[in-house]
Parts: C-alpha cells; structure tokens; sequence
C-alpha cells in the first residue's frame, strides 16, 4: 500500500505539482497497479482537489491498455479472472464512499483480464472503505484534507500503515510534522 500527501505549499503547475502528478499516475498503472507499492490513497488540499484530478485524469488518457507485445500498449492486463472479479468488486465498494471521477471497470476487449484505469474522489475523508480496502489493481482515490499536517497525519494514519509512502512539500514545518 502506498500513499501519497501533496503540502498545502504546492501550486498548480509547478514543478512539485508536476511530480507529484507524475508519480501518481505512474504508480497507478505500472505492472498494472499490482504491486504492493502501488499508491492507493491521495490526499489533496481541498483548494488543489480539481486542478489535480483534471491533470491526473489527462495523464490517464495517455494509458492504452492492450496485450503488452503490441505495440503502442503501456499497461497490460491483470493477472488472473479472480484479480479482475477482485479489481471489479473492489471499486464498488469504495464507490460507497467515493465517486469514480475516471475510468470505469467495464469490460476492455474480449479476451484476457483487461482492467482500465480507476480515479475516485471522496468527498471528505471520513470513510472506512477509502482507508481499508485495497484494491489490487490500476484504482487511486483522491482524497480532500484542509492542508494542516495534523490532518494528513490523521488522515494517513486510517490506513493502519504503508509500505511507502510520497509527500511532496517544500514546507520544512509541514515535512517535520508529517513525517515523525
């Protein structure tokens, strides 16, 4: 399980902004979502919320799901028709308490696991789903914190841990706080 935090210092279109964009997507599909490190939970400032999702779901478009030996694929399928039932009734649980903002989780092709990439978007970060349900696949939920690191903390620590993480600051205090 990996998380990411973006910093209440970060501006849209800066070089921060533009990494942490990156790394987000990047994590998402890569070996289609199915490794341990995959970020699963993005906490956003609520003031940077869109301009993040609208960015990230751009970079998705980028994404074409395929066999990975033809050429122009960049993310291959998921490992077996159990992964894909997995993939599929994940995200229906965390749609009890987040919006699919990309993506969906119909049918790619008609053969092998083929599993397009999944964005959500929380209202707030009150759930229980969003912070415990892993889903094992290309599925990321953004989720709104009003900037403090006290909350992020909080935030983060919902998820009962991680085996990496992302904080993208420049904000020494907010980066002391954050990470004990």
């Amino acid at each position: 399980l990996h998380w990411g935090v973006l910093g209440p210092d970060l501006e849209c279109g800066s070089d921060t902004d533009f990494a942490a964009q990156g790394n987000s997507v990047t994590e998402m599909n890569q070996k289609a979502g199915q490794k341990c490190t995959a970020i699963r939970r993005i906490f956003v400032t609520e003031g940077l919320i869109d301009s993040l999702q609208e960015a990230v779901s751009a970079e998705l478009d980028r994404v074409v799901v395929g066999d990975p030996r033809a050429e122009g694929v960049t993310m291959g399928p998921l490992a077996t028709a159990s992964q894909l039932t997995d993939y599929r009734e994940g995200v229906a649980l965390l749609e009890q308490e987040a919006e699919i903002v990309y993506g969906s989780t119909a049918p790619i092709g008609d053969t092998g696991f083929m599993a397009g990439p999944v964005l959500l978007r929380a209202q707030n970060g009150d759930g229980t789903h969003v912070h415990s349900h892993e889903v094992f696949g290309p599925v990321a939920t953004l989720i709104p914190y009003d900037g403090t690191a006290a909350t992020a903390a909080d935030l983060v620590a919902r998820g009962g841990g991680s085996l990496a993480c992302s904080v993208f600051s420049s904000d020494k205090a907010f980066l002391q706080e954050i990470l004990p």
